[in-house]
């Protein structure tokens, strides 16, 4: 009889107690994937109104913005072009920059009663829209 190896059936139990853990682990891998795309695009969107906050407080007067003017808007090109954004950000849920185009608008908004500057980019996704 040859004692070297393993037997079919300890082969057959390990293949099964394989596919049980991955049955298991799986789902929960591919929601935390999920998860981390979508705080990872959410934190580009906040890098982007960053750069716009920086952008305002550089060429606050030569936008133009008053109580009376109290909206304009600025490009991604931009905030390029300025230094105040590195590059065009890319979208982490499939890794691709035409989400962010280069034209793409952020409104800048100045509240005088608070006498802040608001800025709307686009609305933070959900964990279910990053696919």
């Amino acid at each position: 009889m040859n004692n070297k190896g393993f037997t079919l059936v300890e082969l057959i139990l390990v293949v099964a107690i394989i596919a049980l853990l991955s049955l298991i682990f799986t789902p929960n891998v591919m929601s935390l994937i999920n998860r981390n795309n979508t705080n990872s695009y959410n934190d580009t969107i906040d890098s982007v109104i960053s750069a716009t906050n920086l952008y305002v407080s550089n060429h606050r007067y030569e936008l133009g913005i008053s109580c009376d003017n109290n909206e304009t808007s600025v490009t991604l090109e931009d905030l390029i072009n300025t230094g105040d954004l590195s590059k065009l950000p890319e979208n982490p849920c499939d890794n691709s920059s035409l989400d962010f185009d280069p034209s793409n608008t952020i409104r800048i908004i100045y509240d005088c009663g608070t006498k802040r500057f608001n800025y709307e980019f686009r609305d933070k996704i959900e964990e279910s829209e990053c696919r």
